[in-house]
């Protein structure tokens, strides 16, 4: 009788074990299958360009040729001179023997050329004339130098400043009577000078105030450049200055350049600005030389339907293996949707299921939520922290998805990968046409070299992934103040 009882008892506490244990596999699966029940929310996000702070140079350039043609039309190749002094009487031809060339000169800019003189000097007078001293044969040579100095003043008119000197290489007098010399450096110095004294006044007229303002003007106001962008709305990158000034004359080997460096906050936008008259111009400033670079944010967007015909081509209409319970089940996607689920991404995915006998095949819907993020240096995106919420058409599957989901997730992680290297390139040269054609930026002239861009951030906006891109470039500009030709 004792041992029945205790068998009952056994019985009855085996029995007790397994419906707690089936109670427990039931709740796990009802919290589960809650979870894996609920589709991610559809919440789009907007991406925010945000302003840059940006540099751009601006030069402007006074070639050397029409330098030199300002120099060789004030002193020809020769010229005659005749003059008398207090006692002295002097005749000479004094002719340029060597080109005008220009070189630096403690940040001037040096023109310097050859000359020599030809010609008789000698003493007034009847007895002058008597006695053989009224007219003696001399010659001179020399290297002129002729140093400019251009500068803007603060209301951005040019001024030029000369010196000359001379360096004789064949003194300039000439011996009258034993041991009396006269001098003639003085006539011919001032015959030089006097050819030269209207240059700066000539350089003023190839460079006039007026035009020299006008065209730093274009400079002082906000510049709107239309952009178009793959995926991407019509855009404007705006350039709003904020300071211009200039960190001094430069000479290069064919031209005289002065630099204006604008500083400005550059931004991109989709909405146009009204136009608005261009401020007064500020006092000129003097502002140390820094490295030309134009800063943006940029979008860089993947449409949703660009995204899911890529997956679609990458995984769709395949067979993936999956082991289930021993088995191996064969996955086929069918079809992929892709809508936004801030601050991440869901996929709604269609596919079918085949099993060994095919007794328990299946099909349905299985909608991911996950999160993407940025690697490989900012080109690829991979989709992380993915779960799922499924509709299956049969109750074992709706167990085994909840058993395996870590299987399941980790599978699918390994494949959602989408390269936006092609996109930020055509992203690049678009920006770069943009910013290279004379007929979108008012005029300016703009020299784009070496553009770079790196992505930062994600966005699941409404229709697209939406990527923040800081654009980097360097950007030379050129007024064109010169009339062409000179």
């Amino acid at each position: 009788m004792r041992w029945r009882w205790l068998r009952r008892g056994l019985s009855a506490l085996l029995l007790l074990l397994l419906l707690g244990a089936a109670w427990r596999g039931t709740d796990w699966y009802r919290v589960r299958d809650l979870v894996l029940s609920e589709e991610p929310p559809r919440r789009a996000a907007r991406l925010a360009l945000p302003a840059r702070d940006s540099s751009l140079s601006v030069d402007l350039r006074v070639s050397f040729d029409l330098l030199r043609q300002a120099v060789e039309q004030r002193l020809p190749a020769s010229f005659s001179h005749a003059g008398e002094g207090e006692d002295t009487r002097y005749d000479f031809t004094l002719r340029r023997t060597t080109p005008v060339a220009f070189s630096e000169a403690g940040g001037r800019l040096r023109a310097s050329f050859g000359v020599d003189a030809r010609g008789t000097a000698g003493l007034r007078g009847w007895l002058a004339d008597t006695v053989g001293l009224g007219r003696k044969n001399f010659q001179a040579a020399a290297r002129v130098q002729a140093d400019l100095g251009l500068r803007l003043d603060q209301g951005w008119c040019p001024h030029v400043a000369m010196d000359i000197a001379y360096d004789w290489t064949e003194a300039p007098r000439l011996e009258v009577i034993g041991g009396v010399w006269m001098g003639v450096e003085g006539q011919l110095r001032t015959a030089v000078d006097a050819a030269l004294r209207e240059l700066p006044a000539q350089l003023h007229g190839l460079i006039p105030c007026e035009r020299v303002r006008a065209e730093v003007a274009q400079l002082w106001r906000r510049q709107e450049i239309p952009l178009q962008l793959p995926a991407a709305p019509p855009l404007f990158v705006q350039i709003e200055p904020v300071s211009l000034g200039t960190p001094g004359l430069v000479i290069a080997a064919d031209h005289l350049r002065l630099p204006l460096s604008l500083r400005a906050r550059t931004a991109v936008t989709d909405t146009a600005q009204k136009a608005a008259p261009a401020p007064p111009l500020p006092p000129l400033r003097d502002l140390p030389p820094e490295a030309s670079r134009l800063r943006l944010a940029i979008p860089v967007r993947a449409g949703y339907d660009m995204v899911r015909d890529w997956m679609m081509r990458e995984f769709g209409g395949r067979d993936y293996p999956l082991d289930v319970a021993g088995w191996t089940v064969r996955l086929q996607i069918r079809d992929i949707f892709l809508y936004p689920s801030d601050p991440g991404l869901a996929l709604a995915v269609r596919f079918s299921a085949r099993t060994p006998g095919g007794w328990l095949d299946t099909s349905g819907r299985v909608i991911f939520w996950a999160r993407p993020v940025l690697e490989q240096g900012g080109t690829r995106l991979r989709l992380t922290e993915l779960r799922f919420a499924r509709e299956l058409d049969n109750l074992v599957w709706s167990i085994a998805s909840a058993a395996f989901e870590e299987r399941i997730r980790a599978r699918l992680s390994e494949l959602a990968v989408y390269d936006f290297a092609p996109l930020m390139a055509e992203g690049l040269a678009r920006l770069r046409r943009s910013l290279d054609d004379p007929a979108l930026t008012a005029g300016l002239r703009l020299e784009v070299a070496r553009p770079r861009l790196r992505l930062e951030r994600i966005v699941a906006e409404e229709d697209a992934l939406a990527v923040l891109g800081a654009a980097e470039a360097e950007v030379a500009a050129e007024l064109a103040i010169l009339p062409e030709g000179g």
